[in-house]
């Protein structure tokens, strides 16, 4: 069903601010983990984004059947839980810069998981052409970035962006369900935050929490930006412009991603910048436009009713 031309324009406004918050947030992200341990530090983010929202949305949300939660349920794993420590941990190991650079393939990731799930994307040649392309650009980040060699980090920072990919598939499940953007945002936080606290407690540092609390104006700064912009806006708007743009175009934004990472990055944390980088940068936003032509939607037989992606069952 096509969408409104009116809402067409504010979805291109909610993806563009979403994206440049996101790009800056690697650089806050990489201070915070240096002093609170990464698995309190999405606890902590995200339970406080959850009742920041819940101030804005008081309305008590009860649990759906679950054939309807289990989109939700999943959304909060792929998109809160397994990302975000895959991210963290990435940061642990290499740089803000390199973490954001291999996030903008998760578009590749987005078709990939749209052909699989609900074969709603067939794939052609040039899309394994741009994903080669990709590839490329992340060995030629990895191994000649300004700050060495990264290519565990690296290798888990690309593994967050195949969680992304499909997230950006099951999200668009959650649309029709009787709750705002903002009721959904809160849902999908939630089951991200309960889901997290078992690895918090049984791998994380809780006496990194307890001495946060004493940081500084600067770390307290970039706790806040995360937690109000990036967790909290950031999630209501990326919602909101999968609605009024679809998961593919929506994703196609994640092409700006690398700038405004390098950017922000290089200001902040002071993270080297390499000819390498731009290298690398062109390599993967070529493969990604590459891989989104070589990814055509398949129309289905009209009059047919189109099924949610499923999950395969085990």
């Amino acid at each position: 069903m096509k969408l409104p031309v009116k809402g067409a324009p504010r979805g291109h406004i909610f993806a563009l601010v979403t994206v440049l918050i996101w790009g800056m947030t690697f650089a806050a992200s990489q201070i915070m983990v240096g002093y609170l341990d990464p698995y309190w530090f999405i606890v902590l983010r995200f339970g406080l984004a959850w009742f920041l929202l819940f101030l804005l949305s008081p309305k008590p949300l009860k649990p759906m059947a679950w054939q309807q939660e289990r989109w939700v349920v999943l959304c909060g794993i792929l998109g809160i839980t397994l990302y975000y420590i895959l991210q963290n941990i990435a940061l642990l190991n290499s740089t803000a810069s390199n973490t954001g650079i291999l996030g903008s393939t998760s578009p590749i990731f987005t078709a990939l998981w749209l052909c699989i799930f609900s074969r709603k994307v067939k794939l052609r040649p040039l899309f394994f052409l741009g994903f080669g392309l990709c590839m490329a650009g992340v060995v030629a980040i990895s191994g000649g970035g300004g700050g060495g060699v990264h290519l565990l980090g690296d290798s888990i920072a690309l593994a967050a962006a195949l969680c992304w990919g499909l997230y950006c598939v099951f999200v668009v499940n959650t649309e029709g369900l009787g709750y705002t953007a903002l009721q959904m945002t809160r849902k999908i936080l939630f089951w991200g935050v309960l889901l997290c606290l078992p690895f918090a407690l049984l791998l994380g540092d809780v006496t990194t929490a307890r001495a946060f609390a004493t940081e500084g104006a600067r770390i307290w700064g970039a706790f806040l930006y995360v937690v109000v912009c990036s967790s909290m806006l950031c999630y209501v708007f990326w919602g909101k412009a999968t609605t009024l743009l679809g998961s593919v175009t929506t994703s196609l934004y994640m092409y700006l991603m690398p700038v405004f990472t390098v950017i922000g990055s290089a200001i902040i944390v002071h993270d080297p910048v390499t000819p390498f980088t731009f290298l690398g940068i062109a390599a993967i936003l070529l493969g990604v436009g590459l891989s989104q032509r070589g990814s055509v939607p398949v129309e289905p037989p009209q009059g047919a009713e189109e099924p949610p992606a499923e999950v395969p069952e085990k």
